[in-house]
């Protein structure tokens, strides 16, 4: 496992660290849809600024966009702020953004904590 989760008021922060694989994605994706705050996030920090590499493929990235579309019938508005300095795990980010831009979630990337935050901030 080389990720942890910290659910806040109405959002959840992600925080990866080392090689980042697709179940890890996938693992912290179903525990953040199984929880009992689901239906009252309004935003998700995927903070990849610790992780070493990232070895998930395009159609990973796509994959787990689409099951964010599947979750999103269950769920209202959401942002999701991507922090990455790395270029490769930039490019995924990309990836998964113009998939879930298209519907209708708020995807953006950052290279700070701080600049993520005060984007979320705006919507409080």
């Amino acid at each position: 496992m080389s990720y942890e989760i910290q659910y806040e008021d109405n959002g959840v922060y992600w925080r990866f660290y080392g090689d980042v694989i697709y179940n890890d994605l996938l693992a912290v994706n179903k525990d953040v849809w199984g929880s009992p705050k689901w239906g009252l996030l309004r935003y998700q920090i995927v903070d990849f600024l610790e992780a070493q590499a990232i070895l998930i493929s395009k159609e990973e990235a796509i994959l787990i966009a689409h099951m964010d579309i599947a979750s999103a019938k269950s769920t209202n508005e959401m942002r999701v702020a991507c922090i990455a300095d790395q270029q490769p795990i930039i490019e995924m980010c990309e990836v998964y953004k113009q998939t879930m831009t298209a519907e209708g979630w708020e995807v953006e990337i950052f290279n700070t904590l701080e600049a993520a935050r005060g984007w979320i901030e705006e919507i409080h």
